[in-house]
């Protein structure tokens, strides 16, 4: 039992690339999505490993942060502890471009920050977090300001020009 969980440490924690590119990941959400739904999901090693079995190159950091954009709570189902998406109807769906909402994108070489009117920083986020995807480890948001935060120096012009052109 010992070695089988040093090689999930090894396979699901350690920092894995995919090869196939960023589409590949939206398709390996999707897939998290159908195994939380489907009840499958205990742990996060567990997602891990069921993704690398089914040909998504994913790590435990990927997994928890794709659970909380999905918007997914670990809760006791059936005696045992499981990952549960959300009802659909709380989770926030926009609709329509941030035309007058999104004000700024601004950065130095490290951060950035995008500028919204008053009392929009919280939905502006909210978007970024669903579509930027994993060209940014996270955002803050205040009233009308958000601290965004890069994956990699060296990406950050493409998620600048990826936060610019959000709808």
């Amino acid at each position: 039992m010992r070695f089988y969980v040093n090689i999930m440490q090894f396979f699901c924690f350690g920092k894995v690339k995919s090869e196939r590119g960023k589409g590949h990941m939206n398709e390996g959400l999707e897939v998290l999505r159908e195994k939380v739904a489907a009840g499958f999901a205990g742990t996060q090693a567990q997602l891990c490993e069921e993704l690398n079995d089914l040909g998504f190159q994913v790590d435990q950091s990927w997994v928890s942060r794709s659970l909380s954009r999905l918007g997914a709570e670990r809760r006791r189902v059936g005696g045992r502890r499981v990952y549960v998406l959300p009802p659909e109807s709380s989770v926030v769906h926009f609709k329509g471009p941030l035309q007058g909402i999104l004000l700024a994108v601004l950065s130095n070489e490290s951060q950035i920050v995008v500028r919204t009117i008053t009392g929009a920083a919280q939905f502006v986020a909210a978007r970024i977090d669903q579509r930027v995807g994993d060209g940014i480890l996270g955002c803050i948001a205040g009233d009308d300001t958000i601290l965004v935060i890069p994956r990699s120096l060296r990406e950050i012009e493409a998620v600048k020009e990826e936060l610019r052109n959000l709808t």
